[in-house]
């Protein structure tokens, strides 16, 4: 049995186990009802109570003309060497909100709907994590009155913001304060590998730009109780990562900055001047291990807030409320061997050399 044979076989029998949707009306229900579900916050602790779900126009997305083409379009990237069994569990259970390991949606509601309470980032222990991934999605965004299409890739970052995070327990054994030399190898290629996806997704959909983002090097990175401010280390990791993909993929230009600034500011980049040419680049949006993409949206001032208050991401990439993914939208992502990586880099050496002819 091939391993998309088997991915299908998964693939129906986890259907046919929590419901998942068959038809776009279906989804849409799924949903409303989740909706329903998601608790208000007040935003760092302070003011009103905000709405933390997707916006309503992204769940009636779903019942457009357009949503079918931008929902086939999701892929879901993953370490070929992780069990597929795995990893589709992590791309499916997820949870509506978690921020700092707080859930900010009715459980027992959600679990009566999907079938499960929490992520299954859950089944993570001291001795193993479970598999990394990232979804892609080709998202309609809205901001005011102006809207657009871009192709984002939401990579997950390391969690060391409390000590109740798998990664925490896993990296720091639940105790220290730095990672082990052996640990610190482990998050090293961890690291590669996530941003490895954003490559080689960029690659797939001939996409020539990738406009650059630390993932996990802010206030993920650091827990203050505890004493532990990785900052330092996560960002040197992020860039040894962005040096050597370079290298293995020279086709491919990668942004720092935007319009003078350090970061590419989101969400008024996209409409602001000089724009952004959305067609060719890929965006890196900074997801959770645990949520649906978006976490908090309005109610949450990360990044991955800023990204989800904007755009239908919850919604294309979940199999709740996205029918058309299947076996073919998984993407596994292997090291690039020695071998293939000179050839790239002969390559991309003589694409250059006939550009200056």
């Amino acid at each position: 049995m091939s391993i998309y044979s088997g991915l299908f076989i998964l693939f129906i029998g986890f259907c046919t186990a929590t419901g998942a949707p068959k038809t776009v009306q279906e989804a849409h229900e799924n949903a409303i009802k989740v909706s329903k579900l998601y608790n208000p916050r007040q935003v760092d602790g302070e003011g009103d109570l905000v709405n933390t779900a997707p916006p309503q126009w992204a769940t009636d997305f779903i019942i457009s003309e357009a949503f079918p083409y931008h929902a086939k379009l999701t892929e879901i990237y993953f370490d070929a060497s992780d069990s597929i069994e795995e990893v589709q569990q992590a791309a499916r259970h997820r949870e509506p909100v978690n921020i700092e390991m707080e859930r900010f949606y009715k459980e027992a509601e959600f679990e009566q709907v999907t079938g499960y309470r929490h992520g299954a980032y859950n089944k993570s222990t001291a001795e193993k994590l479970m598999p990394n991934i990232a979804i892609y999605t080709y998202t309609p965004i809205k901001l005011n009155q102006e809207d657009a299409n871009i192709h984002v890739i939401n990579l997950i970052g390391n969690g060391f913001d409390t000590p109740k995070q798998p990664d925490f327990q896993y990296f720091l054994d639940g105790k220290n304060r730095k990672p082990s030399p052996e640990k610190l190898v482990e998050l090293k290629a961890r690291i590669e590998m996530m941003y490895r996806y954003a490559f080689e997704c960029a690659k797939r959909k001939d996409l020539t730009k990738i406009q650059w983002g630390g993932v996990g090097d802010g206030n993920f990175a650091a827990c203050s109780e505890e004493g532990v401010d990785l900052k330092p280390e996560i960002r040197e990791l992020n860039n040894a990562a962005k040096e050597k993909l370079k290298e293995e993929y020279p086709g491919i230009e990668v942004l720092e900055g935007w319009n003078d600034k350090p970061f590419f500011n989101v969400p008024t980049a996209f409409f602001e001047d000089p724009k952004p040419n959305l067609e060719t680049t890929l965006y890196i949006n900074a997801w959770d291990p645990w949520s649906l993409v978006g976490n908090g949206h309005e109610g949450d001032n990360s990044l991955d807030g800023k990204y989800g208050r904007i755009s239908a991401m919850a919604w294309l990439s979940w199999y709740m409320t996205n029918p058309f993914l299947n076996d073919e939208n998984y993407v596994a992502v292997k090291e690039q061997a020695q071998e293939a990586l000179s050839e790239a880099t002969a390559s991309g050496c003589c694409a250059r050399m006939k550009r200056k002819a």
